[in-house]
């Protein structure tokens, strides 16, 4: 079943990971259902996409930067926190989960996640060994949001050795969906 998100605050946070170019499309299905989406970008995420492809899409601009500068120059992180309904942040790299697991604020991103109070979705994605180390599986075990688990992708390394990668699965964020109000943590499938 899917929650409509028409007239719906969505904070999108993408972080630096292969996963990043899915949170456009992401962004674009959430903006179908009628969300306002921001977005938050890591530097690593840049790295990946770029922020104008995000601005272009949202139609609103993109919050890269703790200190931002110019008439635009704002307490985004606070701001946004504020007005969210729900956020959603995709992909979640090993980094952002370690941060968020242990309150550490220290960029735009993850001093939103510390402000926030609408539910948060997380979208793990990085290399399948990343992702089954006991340290981020304890921090993903620690996490009180809602997480959904990703989908293992085979892809060839350089070499001839094949790795596995755990991708975020966009049309099942959007089905997955927790309803604004608060509900406690649960992974969704």
């Amino acid at each position: 079943m899917t929650y409509r998100l028409t007239n719906k605050n969505v904070v999108l946070g993408v972080c630096g990971g292969i996963a990043a170019y899915k949170s456009v499309e992401l962004l674009r299905l959430l903006k179908k259902q009628g969300a306002t989406v921001r977005v938050f970008m890591t530097r690593n995420a840049q790295q990946f996409v770029g922020w104008m492809t995000f601005q272009a899409l949202s139609g609103l601009p993109v919050c890269s930067d703790l200190f931002e500068r110019g008439e635009d120059a704002s307490f985004k992180h606070i701001d946004w926190a504020a007005e969210a309904d729900i956020a959603v942040i995709a992909p979640a790299t090993a980094n952002l989960i370690g941060k968020l697991a242990n309150g550490i604020a220290d960029d735009a991103l993850s001093t939103f996640l510390t402000a926030v109070q609408a539910p948060v979705v997380i979208c793990p994605s990085m290399n399948t060994n990343m992702f089954l180390k006991p340290a981020v599986q304890r921090n993903i075990k620690t996490l009180e949001v809602h997480i959904t688990m990703p989908k293992l992708d085979h892809l060839k390394n350089s070499g001839s050795q094949q790795r596995t990668i755990c991708h975020l699965e966009t049309r099942g964020i959007i089905s997955g969906f927790p309803r604004p109000q608060f509900l406690p943590p649960r992974v969704l499938s």
